[in-house]
């Protein structure tokens, strides 16, 4: 049976239009894909069960009800698949008929300007937004982690075996290391639009013409109702070998309305609240907006008010305009091309282009920064994370000046500094590092790291974890804060 939901909803000002899909496809009996559609609480989520008989269904489901269960008070995404996760691996201890089951899933969450991300496993997110189209998540697979060491191309993995066999997944069993679930943080804006979708999906749309489809349907303000109806049907078009879930959304502009100064109160059967649709027929047969309050036909003089408040906004613009022109007349001196890592932080910037790189500065958000090749600007950096923040570089080429080099960091309290997939091949560089308190850690993942020394200062229980790739120093020993796991 195909399960949907639709529905929509306006946040703080900024609406919300999301639909959703999931399909049995053409060759499963059952159905082990759910899906979480909530744009009233800015919720969504893409879950695909792993295992035999209903067992992946079970798991699927535990994980959907942990979503939905801390939707209605602020939480962090990564504690509430820890949980499921937990509650997972519990159960089928007790259950043996249920054993080896789990999950994996893609949740987000929309905070305000901010779209965050939780992700474990081989389902995808990928936004279309004013810069072009990008995934957002990476599959937690073993081709995945293969075409990532050796740089293969998307053609070439796709033809090694074990395209499924999954590297992380929620249930399988527990965690000590936070870095089985990754993060994402990036702008949600209007006009962008958000794709959740299994991998009954990715297997057989592939990311060139998924990003085309993309792109084409926030150009053309496609209906995401439409969309996601689109992408299930051609899935099944093409064999649907496995059960296919979709979830778009799209940011809306809502357009502020001057309101007269009486308004008639509404009956009560105009305020209640219409149930939300659900239905069990194969296609979204529609999506209804949350509708603005009605206001009454505005007086004389607020039409008068209107007239000359465009006005004062139309000189203002043509005076910006000619101030504008004008300063592009005048030459200027080319600026630096240095980029500034605090800066960058602080603007939420998801991308650093190639160029210098200071280092140096103080990082005071949460923030996922992919990169390439950068040159640092200085001999000595000095990186500083506030208390509490978590920045992630990932895809990123460290390369320090000539000669002897020194980059200290200081991880604030319960802060953590995340090198993912970096080459930081430096044989003159002293690493020093120095941690506020025991939750502390600076963690290099799938990393290749060749200094001259690391110092670390701190509490014992802080940790600088080298997580997969190699880490090697050239002269003295490892400090007793690093921590390769076996």
């Amino acid at each position: 049976m195909t399960h949907q939901r639709q529905s929509s909803a306006k946040e703080r000002g900024m609406g919300m239009t999301a639909a959703a899909r999931t399909h049995a496809g053409k060759v499963r009996t059952v159905n082990q894909d759910t899906f979480v559609c909530a744009p009233d609480k800015g919720l969504f989520a893409v879950i695909d069960g792993m295992g035999g008989a209903q067992a992946g269904e079970v798991a699927a489901e535990l994980t959907r009800r942990a979503v939905l269960t801390t939707a209605g008070r602020f939480f962090d995404l990564r504690e509430t698949l820890e949980s499921a996760n937990q509650t997972i691996y519990e159960r089928a201890a007790r259950n043996p008929g249920e054993r080896g089951m789990g999950c994996v899933a893609t949740v987000a969450r929309v905070e305000g300007p901010e779209l965050l991300l939780a992700h474990v496993g081989d389902t995808r997110a990928f936004l279309a937004s004013a810069a072009g189209c990008e995934q957002l998540t990476r599959d937690h697979t073993l081709v995945a982690d293969i075409q990532e060491q050796h740089g293969l191309s998307d053609t070439t993995a796709a033809g090694l075996p074990g395209q499924h066999q999954i590297t992380n997944d929620i249930g399988g069993k527990l965690h000590d290391d936070p870095g089985w679930i990754d993060d994402v943080q990036v702008p949600f804006a209007a006009g962008d639009l958000l794709l959740l979708c299994s991998d009954g999906l990715s297997d057989l749309v592939r990311e060139r013409e998924l990003f085309q489809i993309l792109a084409r349907a926030r150009s053309d303000k496609t209906e995401v109702g439409d969309l996601v109806n689109r992408l299930v049907e051609t899935a099944l078009e093409r064999g649907a070998h496995d059960n296919v879930t979709v979830v778009a959304v799209r940011r809306d502009k809502v357009r502020r309305q001057l309101l007269p100064r009486r308004r008639r109160r509404p009956a009560a059967a105009e305020t209640a609240a219409a149930p939300r649709p659900w239905t069990s027929t194969e296609k979204v047969k529609s999506i209804t907006r949350v509708a603005q309050s009605a206001a009454s036909r505005p007086s004389f003089w607020d039409r008068l008010r209107r007239f000359f408040g465009a006005l004062a906004v139309f000189v203002v613009l043509a005076v910006v305009a000619v101030l504008v022109y004008d300063a592009r007349r005048v030459p200027h001196p080319p600026k630096s091309r240095a980029v500034s890592l605090a800066d960058a932080v602080a603007r939420g910037d998801r991308t650093i282009d190639d160029g210098p790189i200071e280092l140096g500065g103080l990082l005071s958000a949460d923030a996922s920064l992919k990169a390439g090749s950068l040159r640092v600007a200085a001999e000595h950096s000095l990186t500083r994370l506030s208390d509490g923040v978590k920045v992630t570089l990932r895809d990123l080429r460290l390369d320090f000046p000539a000669g002897a080099a020194t980059w200290e960091i200081e991880i604030g309290s319960g802060s953590r500094l995340v090198l993912r997939r970096v080459t930081l091949r430096a044989p003159e560089l002293a690493l020093a590092v120095t941690f506020a308190d025991a939750r502390g850690r600076l963690v290099f993942e799938d990393s290749d790291v060749d200094v001259a020394e690391l110092k670390a200062h701190g509490p014992r229980e802080a940790r600088v974890q080298a997580i997969g790739g190699t880490f090697q120093t050239r002269r003295g020993r490892d400090s007793q804060l690093l921590e390769r796991p076996d």
